[in-house]
């Protein structure tokens, strides 16, 4: 968060987890993309907020909720106060199926390490492979030798049930790229109104 509000940004942190007594590690993690509608929601209510210039981001499970409020706010259109002009996905969502109906015109950016076991980067470039039909603005950037949680502080590694092995492990050259990529892709989209 200090990051976007160093450049500028203002900020909106959502927290579905605590107020469901979940964690990371539950294994019916909280994924609803209701939460964020209901989040912008709230923001388009501040006088200070350009609702022309709003992006929504998640990391891991956070960016499957983000992908998947694209198509839910699209359905919505203008019942919600925003329409959000990028949607940012760090090392998450590039295992929901975009399709022509429920992604919205909104640039899609998919960032994620190559040595990601929870997370496999084929999944996201697939994403992008898929929605060049519907000439959508989708891009993914794989980042060499990172793992899952490139850009935070965590260094973890255990089994999990369904995904195997699992590794986090910070990567600062993967991270100092991705908030270039992100940084520019807000500069595009925010840029004329």
């Amino acid at each position: 968060m200090s990051f976007w509000l160093d450049k500028g940004y203002a900020t909106f942190l959502l927290d579905y987890m605590t107020p469901r007594n979940a964690s990371g590690q539950d294994p019916d993690i909280p994924r609803s993309p209701l939460d964020i509608a209901d989040a912008l929601k709230v923001l388009a209510t501040h006088p200070r907020i350009d609702t022309g210039r709003v992006a929504v981001q998640g990391l891991s499970n956070g960016a499957a909720m983000t992908i998947g409020s694209g198509g839910l706010i699209r359905s919505r259109g203008g019942r919600i106060g925003i329409v959000p002009k990028a949607y940012i996905m760090l090392y998450g969502g590039c295992d929901y199926n975009l399709k022509a109906d429920n992604i919205s015109d909104a640039a899609y950016l998919f960032m994620v390490g190559d040595k990601d076991t929870l997370i496999p980067a084929t999944l996201c470039t697939a994403q992008e492979t898929r929605t060049t039909e519907f000439g959508k603005d989708v891009r993914t950037i794989v980042f060499p030798g990172a793992y899952h949680g490139f850009d935070g502080n965590a260094v973890r590694e255990f089994q999990d049930s369904r995904f195997g092995p699992v590794v986090i492990r910070p990567n600062r050259t993967a991270r100092n790229r991705a908030r270039v990529e992100a940084g520019a892709l807000l500069q595009r989209v925010f840029a004329g109104g």
